[in-house]
């Protein structure tokens, strides 16, 4: 940055040639490999708009009503731009490919305690196993590396989810794995 900001014609700040080039590497221009980007947005859930089948959109206010005075409710999580079920009661083992992008942007790593293995490589694993009456339910599910799902299910080391997500194992012989601090989340500056 500091070399490019010497060139006559250069009208940017060295922080915006920093993110600039930065912008660049993360999508490979410039080199023989280029790298595979995935950008995420998010929006809050009190942002979407609530419908009624068979009736069409209600604001949010009667949404909010009709969900306090119901006894049950299915809730389906849609994404808007592509039109696919992200979050459902599932019928299916395997989770969708939304719902594995969800975990992945929700958890960066694998979830037990102490294991930095990108999720963006993990197996997706659910809480409950599938086979003894689990649901492909986005929160029943979380990111496993490998490793850890192999012995999640062939080892008597319980795997045991937390309120945050995390896992912690513990180990037939009694030992307990702790939480991870974790660097605080910062909102990007753009």
């Amino acid at each position: 940055a500091k070399h490019l900001q010497k060139h006559p014609d250069e009208c940017r700040t060295r922080d915006q040639i920093r993110a600039d080039l930065c912008s660049e590497w993360l999508r490979g221009i410039g080199t023989d490999k280029a790298v595979k980007t995935k950008i995420f947005v998010t929006i809050p859930i009190e942002l979407l708009a609530a419908e009624l089948v068979g009736h069409g959109p209600i604001d949010p206010l009667t949404a909010k009503q009709l969900f306090l005075d119901a006894k049950a409710f299915r809730r389906v999580i849609i994404d808007p731009i592509r039109s696919v079920v992200i979050d459902m009661d599932r019928r299916s083992r395997r989770a969708t490919q939304a719902q594995r992008e969800w975990l992945i942007l929700q958890h960066g790593t694998c979830a037990r305690d102490g294991c930095n293995r990108l999720a963006q490589d993990a197996d997706i694993d659910h809480k409950t196993p599938w086979a003894s009456g689990g649901k492909t339910d986005i929160n029943e599910l979380r990111p496993l590396c490998p490793r850890d799902h192999v012995h999640r299910h062939l080892t008597r080391a319980i795997y045991r989810s937390r309120p945050d997500n995390s896992v912690q194992v513990i180990t037939p012989t009694g030992h307990e794995s702790k939480p991870t601090p974790h660097a605080p989340v910062t909102a990007p500056p753009f």
